[in-house]
């Protein structure tokens, strides 16, 4: 049951700050907002740029995308006594800021989706629960490299730290 507990909780509880945290629309002044140019700040290397999701900061290219992550990606994962699967299906722009949604199932009967926004910055994909713009707080969600062919993830949740590989259909 720990097990099941274990991996059952982190995605209801970034489910909930989601609904919690997105419930309010309604001020656009501190709305999270995509700046004029991506690619505001230039960094040196790859990947990086994760901005911990702040309110009225927006989200950011670092470093030019050097992957294009358009498309389906799923995953399958195994607690011990409970295996879970999510699809995400997203969208990248040139700039390399990454907006689309995300469904999940485990063998224990819970379900879910949210909206997600994020970066790529070089090989390096950050998704959070939320969505553009919003006044809400985005919730971090999954940050991970993406293979030179652009087929694979490797990376890991934010909430518990566990490795988890995305794999493009």
């Amino acid at each position: 049951m720990s097990s099941f507990v274990a991996r059952v909780l982190p995605l209801a509880l970034v489910a909930a700050a989601f609904v919690t945290a997105c419930s309010d629309v309604s001020s656009p002044t501190e709305a999270l907002s995509v700046p004029a140019s991506a690619l505001a700040r230039k960094g040196a290397g790859g990947g990086g740029g994760g901005n911990g999701g702040s309110v009225g900061t927006p989200l950011v290219v670092t470093t030019p995308p050097t992957v294009d992550v358009t498309g389906t990606w799923v995953t399958t994962f195994d607690g011990g006594d409970v295996v879970s699967t999510a699809a995400y299906t997203i969208k990248q722009t040139a700039d390399g800021i990454v907006t689309g949604s995300g469904v999940f199932h485990n063998t224990g009967g819970t379900t879910g989706s949210e909206l997600l926004v994020g970066t790529v910055n070089g090989d390096t994909l950050t998704l959070y629960i939320g969505i553009i713009p919003c006044s809400c707080t985005p919730a971090p969600l999954y940050q991970g490299i993406v293979s030179s062919n652009g087929l694979r993830v490797d990376g890991a949740f934010f909430t518990n730290g566990s490795p988890v590989v995305l794999n493009k259909q």
